[in-house]
């Protein structure tokens, strides 16, 4: 007797890119970064790293009495990361729910298997050209075609693809699998499960008459749930459906749970384009070491503080040290002569200025400001009284610009350049701090 063979008509997409608007859609999306994922010691936990520019996410995990969520922190590359700690002594799989503040986009991250002393990677961005899909199944759709099974396509599951235009013009595509050898491949989480499960019932049941269990056989028992857990990921991944569109999003069904002659059709919509709100940058308080060198010669120290967010204002001091701004007498280059000068001189060098900042995305930021500035010549005479000579005098208003970049978020070095009038002074100014 013949064997009847069994097949599902499972998704067929209807279609692509079909320019209809659906209200309530996002432009949030989450891809995971497979590359990235690495095995840690994390004492059996795992944990999943969402990455994104957007420092407003919030992440809810379908798990929360046993997930931990850290404080979002930012890399090296200037991009936020949210991690997510899993327990997974009760349970293995996950779903993650991302919304971000302030605006009604949210995205839901399928299920997901993960595995213990693993870190799993997610890049979360903004995309203005967003497909999204929309169930058009009916409670009892049923084909057969041929006996096989429509399905879209994985790489390691036995299918083949249609590709068709419709009645009314639109592009259909059918992914046809033969849902025996579908089945073959949970037959792997099946024997898994059945070997764990009959071993942990027999180490149990001799522990509980009071016999020795050994720590080998302990190990052993690990051994096959750490092989039930990684035989039930890797079938979650191959029954994860990709539907990609060039310069746009990735959306995902799992079909893990499909039955026989099951039918799902789903149409593949695109969105309107989605603005991306404006983010809101909070302010925060920097301080800041200066130097400043001007070819008179003269060299001055001092510091600067702000408070700076996308825009911000700075306040910032420089001296040389000498605070001589009331010299006993002034004098031009005729005068010089009148004096018996000791040979002792010194400068007096002071400035304030203070102005604002602007935000330049990740890089630092753009500032400008004025303020006054004085610097003055000293000459000292035989009976030590103080001599400002008027060449060497440029007290006035004083105008500065210049960049401040940003380094791992927190230290800044900056540099630019002051002009002081009405008098020529000029001097270039750099500094190192930190924004806190």
């Amino acid at each position: 007797m013949v064997k009847r063979r069994f097949f599902v008509y499972i998704i067929t997409f209807v279609a692509i890119i079909l320019p209809r608007i659906a209200m309530g859609q996002n432009a949030l999306q989450v891809e995971e970064i497979a590359s990235l994922r690495k095995s840690v010691q994390l004492g059996g936990k795992a944990e999943v790293i969402f990455v994104s520019k957007s420092e407003h996410l919030i992440i809810e995990s379908s798990r929360p009495s046993l997930d931990t969520r850290l404080a979002p922190k930012k890399n090296r590359s200037g991009e936020w990361e949210y991690v997510i700690q899993l327990q997974l002594n009760y349970a293995k799989e996950r779903t993650f729910t991302i919304t971000e503040s302030g605006t009604t986009d949210q995205v839901v991250v399928p299920k997901k298997v993960f595995v213990g002393n693993n870190q799993y990677f997610y890049n979360v961005k903004r995309n203005e050209n967003v497909i999204f899909l929309v169930n058009n199944s009916q409670p009892n759709d049923a084909h057969m075609v041929n006996g096989e099974a429509a399905i879209e396509p994985n790489k390691q599951l036995p299918c083949k693809v249609i590709s068709s235009t419709n009645e009314a013009g639109f592009y259909s595509t059918t992914v046809i699998i033969d849902m025996w050898k579908y089945g073959e491949l949970k037959s792997n989480i099946t024997l898994n499960t059945q070997r764990y499960e009959q071993y942990n019932e027999t180490l149990l049941s001799r522990a509980e008459k009071g016999e020795s269990v050994s720590n080998q056989e302990w190990d052993s028992l690990s051994h096959w749930q750490e092989q039930l857990e990684t035989a039930e990921a890797e079938f979650l991944d191959i029954s994860t459906i990709n539907i990609s569109q060039e310069k746009s999003n990735t959306v995902q069904i799992n079909v893990s749970r499909i039955g026989p002659k099951q039918k799902l059709t789903y149409v593949v919509n695109r969105t309107a384009s989605v603005k991306t709100p404006k983010s809101h940058t909070p302010k925060r308080w920097f301080v800041m070491a200066n130097y400043a060198f001007s070819p008179n010669p003269q060299h001055s120290f001092g510091i600067t503080g702000g408070l700076v967010g996308k825009y911000g204002v700075y306040v910032s001091i420089s001296t040389n040290g000498n605070f001589l701004f009331s010299p006993d007498h002034e004098a031009d280059d005729e005068q010089t002569n009148s004096y018996l000068w000791s040979g002792e001189t010194a400068t007096t060098r002071f400035s304030v200025t203070a102005g604002g900042m602007f935000s330049v995305g990740n890089f630092g930021y753009l500032y400008a400001g004025l303020g006054y500035g004085i610097r003055n010549k000293i000459w000292y005479t035989l009976n030590e009284e103080s001599v400002s000579l008027l060449e060497g005098q440029y007290n006035g208003l004083m105008l500065e610009a210049g960049v401040t970049a940003t380094i791992a978020d927190h230290f800044l070095l900056s540099a630019g350049a002051a002009l002081q009038i009405p008098k020529t002074y000029f001097e270039f100014k750099f500094g190192v701090g930190y924004r806190f």
